[in-house]
């Protein structure tokens, strides 16, 4: 699990998912506020630089969840059912997180075309559901 939250947070760093502008977007929204509505979220106690750090760690925290929940579990489960076919569309060359998350899901380094990505993947196909370590599935 340690190694899934070192790739995630060095692609957060990168912007690989775009949060920087949903962030700038929703801060945006905020100060566009008129003075009535921002005394809402004042009289909770929120001045507008800590709503401000509050919006970027509800998009990161979103960001994650929707990452886990759309690109790992997937994958994970893919890995585990022997599903070759959405491996096979899923690790091309260019996707890089997709990548990172099989080999340190099954411990194994994938090639660097896609032809040979889906001949490596056949190959290794009857070992596949046996790969995963139980123990990092913890998300």
């Amino acid at each position: 699990m340690n190694k899934l939250k070192t790739i995630i947070r060095q692609f957060e760093k990168k912007d690989y998912w775009g949060c920087d502008f949903i962030i700038k977007e929703r801060i945006l929204i905020f100060e566009k506020l008129s003075s009535q509505q921002k005394e809402r979220y004042r009289g909770m106690d929120i001045t507008e630089l800590n709503y401000k750090n509050r919006i970027k760690t509800l998009t990161i925290r979103h960001n994650r969840k929707t990452v886990f929940k759309n690109i790992i579990n997937p994958i994970y489960n893919a890995i585990k059912n022997n599903d070759i076919g959405y491996l096979v569309k899923k690790l091309i060359y260019n996707n890089k997180f997709s990548i990172k998350i099989f080999e340190v899901l099954t411990g194994l380094k994938l090639p660097k075309t896609n032809k040979d990505i889906e001949k490596f993947l056949n190959e290794v196909k009857l070992n596949m559901g046996g790969l995963i370590w139980e123990t990092r599935r913890t998300f």
